[in-house]
């Protein structure tokens, strides 16, 4: 059972510490047991069993490191990047969860770029931040938030900060800190938007109006319903079957079962369908919620959902939600575990 975000995560606590080039700290004492002929240590980010380094090579160019603390050899994994042409800095992010923010200066703007350590220990690009012009306490740039198969244009409530139509489900280049090429990052929000592939992914959509869809365990309506979903459900396409198709619910790894092939939206028509499911914030008095695997309270709990809004994208009878966190957990919720009215 894991905790996890949106909704969910609390993995390493650990005190963040920024230290410039020439400190006496860890940072630097880490660099020099790795560091090659003509490298200096522009900056660093050091964790309680990480450390998030930016290296200029000999040549001029910059490149990201990641240290890594294994605990079985007692020594730290060295990881290199890819070295760019572009001018990168570490902004500080205190959090209880290791984070960096990367700032990368190209084409004349400065562009911020958030990594999260998940629990897999890769860390993965959660928030991008478009900036062309930059003035305290006003931000005229774009925002997105990204997921390990999603990205959403926050950049305000109208764009889809405050609503799941701005969700677009698909997989990106960018599934590791260390496999970006820095010189190749987007730019703009169209950029990011145009790097994801989405052809694997489709949307509930249904034929009637305010109505849900129901997913099977088999290609047969005579079967019971796993749940009934609501438009806009994200879907992962495994196959088609005539007048079936056979899908996980938002991602490539979420629970399966088979939906007809009338109620999706696929290609170019996924951008026309407006999200009916509603988001939910639990109340105030429960502070972790159990996400399970099956619509029974004695059935194996996924996770444990933090008190935030949560994306119920289907029900299952009277009493259970179908929940999607942004870590991909899909499951089971009671409703009476949350405030009435769309959140």
């Amino acid at each position: 059972m894991k905790k996890v975000r949106l909704f969910l995560t609390s993995m390493l606590l650990a005190a963040i510490v920024i230290c410039s080039a020439g400190a006496a700290n860890t940072g630097q004492a880490l660099f020099d047991t790795f560091a090659l002929g003509g490298e200096t240590l522009d900056q660093a980010v050091t964790f309680a069993e990480d450390a998030v380094l930016i290296v200029r090579l000999a040549d001029g160019t910059e490149q990201l490191v990641l240290c890594t603390w294994d605990a079985q050899t007692q020594t730290y994994d060295v990881q290199r990047g890819i070295a760019t042409t572009a001018d990168l800095s570490l902004e500080e992010k205190r959090s209880e969860d290791p984070s960096v923010t990367l700032m990368s200066s190209a084409k004349g703007a400065d562009h911020k770029y958030t990594f999260e350590k998940h629990a897999d220990g890769k860390w993965r690009l959660s928030f991008m931040c478009f900036c062309e012009l930059w003035e305290i306490g006003k931000n005229h740039g774009e925002q997105a938030t990204v997921g390990e198969n999603y990205i959403n244009d926050c950049t305000d409530a109208f764009r889809g900060g405050y609503h799941n139509n701005g969700y677009v489900y698909g997989s990106y280049l960018w599934a590791g800190m260390l496999l970006y090429d820095m010189d190749l990052l987007p730019q703009t929000y169209e950029e990011l938007r145009a790097q994801m592939d989405t052809n694997d992914y489709a949307y509930i959509q249904s034929p009637i109006l305010d109505t849900c869809v129901d997913i099977y365990p088999e290609p047969s309506t005579e079967a019971t319903a796993i749940a009934a979903l609501y438009d806009r459900a994200p879907l992962y396409v495994k196959e088609y079957l005539g007048g079936w198709v056979h899908v996980a619910i938002g991602s490539e790894n979420g629970m399966e079962g088979y939906v007809q092939a009338k109620s999706l939206a696929i290609g170019d028509e996924k951008d026309h369908v407006v999200c009916n499911f509603p988001t939910l914030d639990l109340r105030r008095d429960i502070q972790e919620q159990p996400i399970y695997a099956q619509p029974n309270g004695s059935a194996q709990v996924l996770a444990l959902a933090t008190p935030t809004c949560h994306k119920l994208i289907g029900v299952c009878g009277e009493e259970w939600y179908l929940v999607l966190t942004d870590d991909g957990v899909v499951g089971y919720t009671t409703q009476a575990s949350y405030y009435e009215g769309n959140g």
